[in-house]
Order: C-alpha cells, then sequence, then structure tokens
C-alpha cells in the first residue's frame, strides 16, 4: 500500500477504532451498575436470610419461655404440695387420689400429680392405676431421694399416662429432717406443645420441635401425630443438631423434606441427658422477590447496553469525533509553538464544548504566560543589571555567560569583552589552579550553595591587574547534563579598611589601659606609702606628745595648777583622738584596696558576735537586741564583719541614753535585691542632713555627745558598693534610726 493509501485509511481506522472504544466505554460504563446490582441482590438475599434467622430464633425464644414458666410454676405447685398433710399421712391415700385428680383438671398441662413412698412404690395419683406401679427406678425419683430439693426428669414416657412427659419431683421431709415420701408432677409434653402453637404467631411452614439427645421426637408442629415418640437419628435436621450441639443455626433438609433455615437451642439439662427445641422456616420463598427484582435489574441493563452501543455507533461521528479532530489540530499547532492557535468549537455546556473551553483558555493562558515571562525576565535583567552586588555565571567551561551592570563596574571590564571568555581573566594569577579545584569539588557535591571568603581571604582582580578583597556566594543549577555556576561577588576593601581602623583603634585603647593600669599601680603604692607614713611616720610625734602631757601630770603635778592640768588633759584627748582618726583612715584606704574573696557568709553569726563583744566592753548597758536568725549572703566575710561592727557599734552607741535601748538586725523587702538593715531606738537624726551621713569626717552630732571619728559609715558605703549594693539611712529625731544595705542578687546565694 502506498503512503498516499496509507494517509486516505488512516482517518477510517481512527474513525472505527474511536468508536469501538466509545461502545466498549458505554459497556464499562455500565459494568459498576452491574456489579451494584449484583451487590444489591446478595446483600438483599443475606438480609432475607438474617429476617428468617430473627424470626425463627423469636420463635425459640418464645418456646423457650413458655417452657421456663412451665418449670417455675410446676416447681412452685411442688413446694405447696409437699406442704399438704394428705401427702404426709400415708393413711389418707384415697383423699390425696381425689384432691390430686382435682388439681389435674384445673392443670390441663399436668399428666400426673402423685406421691411415691421411700420403697419406690406409688402410693397416690391423680390417674387410677388398676395394679400397683414401682418407680423407684426413675432418675427423678433418686434423685429426690438422695437429698436434691427439686429433681428434673429426662423427657420420657409416662407408666401411668402412657404419653411423652417430664416429671418433677420433691422430697418431703418429716418432722425429724429425715425424707418421708416424694412428690411428684409429670406434665403432659405433647398437650403443653400443642397449647404453646396455638399462641404463637407461627410463620407459613414454619416448624416447631422438641427432641432429645437420642433422636426422639416428643412434640412437633406441624402433624404432631406422626412425628412424636419416633426416634430418628439418622435424619439430617436431628443429625446436624445433634452433631453441632454448639451452633445456633443451621439451613437443612426437615423431616418432611422441606428445607428450612432452623435455629435450635437446649432447653433443659438433666442428670440423663440434654433436650433441643428446634424453630425452622422455610427457604423455598426467601429469594422468590430478590431473584424477581434481579431478573428484572439485568434486563433492563440489558437494553440499556444495546442503547448506548446504538448512540455509540450513530452518535459519536458527529457529536465526538468532529470535535475531538477540532482538539487534536489546535494541539497540533499548539504544539509547534502557534500560541495563536484555538479549536473554534462553541463553548457549549457539555464536556466536549467545556474541553474545547478549557484548551482556548491554556491557550489563551500560554500566550499570556509567554508575555509575563518575558517581561519577567526584563525585569529580572534589570533587577540583576542594578544589584549592589557583582553577579557573574559561568558553565562547565568556566566561560562567562552573564555580567552585570555592578560587575562591570568592580572589574571594569564591559560585558563584550567578558562574555564567552574564561573566568581566569578575573581571578588573580596564584588562585587559578585552587579555583578551579574549587570549582570541581563543589561540582560533585550534594549541595547547591557554597560561600567563599569565611575564614580566607578571597582576592578578584580588576582590568588594571589590581587585586581587591571579596566575599562570594555561589550557586549551582542544573540544565539537563550541564551545570551553571552563579557567584555573586561583593568588593570589601572598604569593610577591610574600617576593619583595620578597629584593629589599630583596640590596639591603641590596649595601649592606654596598660599605661592606666600602670599609673593606677603607682598610685596604690604612693597610698601604701602614705598610709604607711600615716601609720609610723605621724603616729611617733602623736605618742610623743601623748607621752610628755601624761609625764608632765604625773611628774611635776605640784608645780602645775588646775588650769595647766586641764590643758593637758585636752592635749592628751587631741591626741588620742588623732589616733583614732588615723586608724580610721587607714581601715577606709584597706577597705577600697583589699582584694575580695567571695564566700557565703552567715550574717546573723556576725551580727551577734559583734553584739556579744559590745555587751563585754560595756558590761554595765542593758540593751535589747534582736537578731533574725539564719540570714545569709555571698560576699567577703571580713569586710562584710566590718560593715556590721560598724553599724552594730553606732546603734550601740547612739542608744547609750535611751532607758530602754532596743537593736534590730534582719532582711527587709525583696525587689530583686537583699535588703538588710541595722534599726535602732537612739538619738537618731534630722533627714533633712541625711545625705552627709556617708562622707568621711561628717558628724551630726558633736564629740561632747556621741564619740567618733565620722569615718565609719564612709567605711560602710564603700564596702557595700564594692559588692555591688547601695546603703541608704532613715530616722528622726529622739525616733531613733535605721540603715539599710543590699547585695543584688547577682552577688546572693
Amino acid at each position: 500500500m502506498s503512503r498516499v493509501e496509507q494517509a486516505a485509511s488512516a482517518p477510517a481506522f481512527r474513525t472505527a477504532s474511536l468508536r469501538a472504544r466509545l461502545i466498549w466505554l458505554g459497556i464499562f460504563t455500565l459494568l459498576p451498575a452491574f456489579g451494584f446490582i449484583v451487590y444489591s441482590t446478595l446483600e438483599q438475599r443475606q438480609q432475607a436470610m438474617e429476617q428468617a434467622k430473627k424470626e425463627a430464633s423469636r420463635l425459640l425464644q418464645f418456646a423457650a419461655l413458655e417452657q421456663q414458666q412451665l418449670v417455675a410454676g410446676t416447681q412452685q405447685q411442688l413446694v405447696t404440695l409437699a406442704q399438704l398433710p394428705i401427702v404426709r399421712e400415708q393413711a389418707l391415700a384415697g383423699r390425696c387420689n381425689n384432691t390430686f385428680a382435682k388439681l389435674r383438671q384445673q392443670h390441663g398441662h399436668y399428666g400426673n400429680l402423685g406421691v411415691i413412698g421411700r420403697d419406690g412404690w406409688l402410693r397416690c395419683s391423680a390417674v387410677p392405676s388398676p395394679s400397683p406401679i414401682y418407680l423407684g427406678d426413675r432418675d427423678y425419683f433418686r434423685a429426690a431421694l438422695s437429698g436434691q430439693i427439686f429433681s428434673v426428669s429426662d423427657y420420657q414416657i409416662g407408666r401411668v399416662i402412657n404419653k411423652s412427659v417430664i416429671v418433677f419431683a420433691r422430697p418431703v421431709f418429716d418432722e425429724k429432717g429425715g425424707i418421708q415420701n416424694v412428690v411428684f408432677i409429670s406434665v403432659d409434653i405433647p398437650g403443653w406443645f400443642k397449647d404453646m402453637v396455638a399462641h404463637t404467631p407461627l410463620p407459613k411452614d414454619a416448624s416447631l420441635m422438641l427432641v432429645n439427645e437420642h433422636g426422639t421426637i416428643f412434640a412437633r408442629h406441624p402433624n404432631p401425630e406422626i412425628w412424636m415418640g419416633k426416634t430418628l437419628p439418622d435424619s439430617p435436621i436431628i443429625k446436624a443438631v445433634l452433631a453441632q450441639p454448639g451452633a445456633d443455626s443451621l439451613d437443612e433438609i426437615g423431616l418432611d423434606g422441606v428445607r428450612r433455615l432452623h435455629v435450635f437451642a437446649p432447653i433443659k439439662t438433666s442428670a440423663s441427658g440434654h433436650a433441643y427445641l428446634v424453630s425452622g422456616i422455610p427457604t423455598a420463598e426467601l429469594f422468590t422477590d430478590v431473584n424477581r427484582n434481579f431478573l428484572a435489574a439485568l434486563t433492563g441493563i440489558s437494553l440499556i447496553a444495546v442503547l448506548v452501543t446504538a448512540i455509540a455507533w450513530f452518535g459519536g461521528s458527529r457529536f465526538i469525533l468532529s470535535p475531538l479532530q477540532a482538539l487534536t489540530d489546535a494541539a497540533k499547532r499548539l504544539g509547534a509553538g502557534d500560541l495563536k492557535a484555538r479549536t473554534g468549537l462553541p463553548h457549549s455546556g457539555n464536556e466536549l464544548g467545556g474541553l474545547a473551553q478549557a484548551f482556548d483558555t491554556m491557550a489563551d493562558t500560554l500566550e499570556q504566560r509567554d508575555a509575563q515571562l518575558r517581561t519577567s525576565e526584563m525585569r529580572l535583567a534589570n533587577i540583576v543589571n542594578n544589584a549592589g552586588d557583582a553577579i557573574i555565571s559561568v558553565d562547565d567551561d568556566q566561560r562567562i555567560v552573564a555580567y552585570n551592570r555592578t560587575a562591570e563596574q568592580i572589574f571594569g571590564h564591559a560585558p563584550t569583552s567578558v562574555l564567552g571568555q574564561p573566568l581566569d581573566m578575573l581571578l588573580p594569577p596564584a588562585a587559578l589552579s585552587a579555583h578551579r579545584g574549587h570549582v570541581r569539588a563543589f561540582g560533585r557535591e550534594a549541595g547547591t550553595t557554597r560561600v567563599m571568603g569565611a575564614g580566607r581571604e578571597v582576592f578578584g582582580r580588576r582590568a588594571d591587574g589590581t587585586l581587591f578583597p571579596a566575599e562570594v556566594s555561589i550557586s549551582k543549577v542544573a540544565e539537563g547534563s550541564r551545570s551553571l555556576f552563579t557567584a555573586i561577588l561583593r568588593d570589601v576593601t572598604e569593610r577591610y579598611r574600617a576593619e583595620e581602623e578597629i584593629r589599630r583603634l583596640n590596639e591603641e585603647l590596649e595601649r592606654k589601659v596598660v599605661e592606666r593600669t600602670a599609673q593606677l599601680e603607682t598610685a596604690n603604692r604612693e597610698l601604701e606609702a602614705f598610709s604607711y607614713s600615716v601609720s609610723h611616720d605621724l603616729r611617733a610625734p602623736l605618742r610623743a606628745i601623748d607621752g610628755f602631757s601624761q609625764a608632765l601630770l604625773e611628774d611635776y603635778e605640784a608645780n602645775v595648777d588646775d588650769q595647766g592640768r586641764h590643758y593637758l588633759q585636752r592635749v592628751r584627748a587631741a591626741t588620742q583622738r588623732m589616733g583614732e582618726l588615723i586608724d580610721d583612715l587607714l581601715q577606709l584606704s584597706r577597705v577600697s584596696r583589699a582584694e575580695m574573696r567571695h564566700a557565703i557568709v552567715d550574717m546573723s553569726a556576725l551580727a551577734e558576735s559583734a553584739i556579744e563583744e559590745l555587751r563585754r566592753a560595756d558590761p554595765e548597758r542593758q540593751v535589747k537586741t534582736d537578731i533574725q536568725p539564719g540570714l545569709e549572703a555571698r560576699g567577703d566575710p571580713n569586710l562584710l564583719r566590718i560593715v556590721l561592727v560598724n553599724l552594730l557599734s553606732n546603734a550601740w552607741k547612739f542608744t547609750s541614753r535611751q532607758p530602754s535601748a532596743r537593736i534590730e538586725f534582719g532582711l527587709g523587702g525583696n525587689d530583686g535585691e537583699r535588703t538588710f538593715f541595722v534599726r535602732d531606738n537612739g538619738a537618731g537624726f534630722d533627714m533633712q542632713y541625711a545625705g552627709k551621713l556617708f562622707g568621711a569626717f561628717q558628724r551630726l552630732h558633736s564629740p561632747s555627745e556621741f564619740p567618733g571619728t565620722g569615718i565609719g559609715l564612709a567605711t560602710v558605703q564603700r564596702i557595700v558598693h564594692r559588692h555591688g549594693g547601695h546603703v541608704r539611712a532613715e530616722g528622726a529625731v529622739g525616733q531613733g534610726a535605721a540603715f539599710y544595705f543590699t547585695l543584688p542578687f547577682g552577688t546572693d546565694i
């Protein structure tokens, strides 16, 4: 066949193929419906089976309930009979027969009532017998004679009434508790079963049967006269019941050859065996409606399949094939790059119209996106060209394929002179080999970005050959089997200069710190020399003045009048006061220069020790003290002891004129700091002069009122400041004073 013939036959072949596919599509479309019909039919059959099972179970439950009521009523009747005198007195047998006969007439289900002696012979009976009857071999009699309160026989044929019965028995006890007789009631099973069936709403052709474990039928509906008393262990239904005593239902053929859904359960258990009550619902009519509905649905879906085939064959060309051909042609034009291609089909509400609309909308969108893409490319090019960093892209061969305006400004090369050229022209010659190795390693890595210049210097080369420091971030993008590497480069020359300036300033600062440290050490040495001079050079003249003044008072007492002795005493007092000032100044100096040793300090113990020293120095004083126990802080133990000694000594001193002196030490508020206080009820002070308290040699009381040098509170303030805290005072004239000092949590425990 020639190519022209093949081209001519190709549309016909495609048309036939599409029609066949439409037909198969229509058929396949009906498959879910067919599956649903099958599934619904199976569900309906299952529901019919479940409904039949429920109906049979209902019959079984009703019959079992009737049997339970019969048993309960019979047992209650036995309790009543056992109390009758005629049952206990054997001599009244005739009257006993009459009474039991009346009871049998009142209870239509009772086959017989009677009394059996201990020897097993029947002594009283509602049904008269022409000859003596021995019942000592009956299982119910033996069970009652052994002491069972109630005993029940197996289903059996009664010897007096010659019917299938079940016998209930109870022992009769004499006054000493011994068994005197056994009273029994036999239930007429066929009669009871007939009445029960008469009051039970049975479905059509339903069956109800009572059978024991040997296959003996005691009662059955329908046709009880045919089956009662027969033993049929090989009957399919009886055999199935006896073979599966644990099952609750089975689909089996009944005694009359009718298949039924049977439900059974044991209704009585005795020493001699079991009995089963079996109910059955015919299955012949269960699925009649289901099968009828299935055939109707199958016929309908077959007609629909024929109709679908006809529609696919005759209507496919006009409504499907032609629009699809138009869609195919438009798709080919669009695939060839013609973004103006459209289907030309109406955008109707059907599927093909919707498909045509979607295709045309897609073509419109592609055309718009093409325009947007071009705009985005122009925008991206502007962004890249105007970026603050140089952006350079190279291919796998390390040839430059992109070069923005900032790169031109940094390197000094025009784009026309670098595009297509090796990247080596922008790198220092010494770095070419290492750079190529880095790029090859980066190409093998899984990551897509790398930063160069972190931890080592990276340099670029300008057009004039000068080098400059730079930071570079490189990314790679796969383009098929090749990669595109893009570097974002920043000239950090100015930053290097700033860092160099910072290094220079740091070096100068370190030099100044060294100089200031040296100056401070010199000042400390001078202060130590001054302290030594004060301690030794000033103390010697003072001791001489004090000593010579004392010698004049002692050796020349007769030659010095009272005025002279007064002057000499004042000289001695001044020199001693001067010595105290020197001691306090030295202590203040040591406090400022001493190296601090931080530890956990028991502040309460320090306060107790200071108070104890004050009491030993002034045993005549009666001062009430209140020191809060368990207070701790972190600081220098020696310095904190000086703080407490100074504050408590002041409190001791300024309460000397208070007849009921009181001093307290404790921990106050906690607003981010630990605030300790020393409070007294002494002379107090005017709060307007509180700012002078912590200055050296500042006193608010004259030495004649209270001795002191005015250095103690200055020492306290300096120690507290060295611990990072602060100190303050509160007071009123004549109402005492309180001094607070804090230790921040940063130095806390």
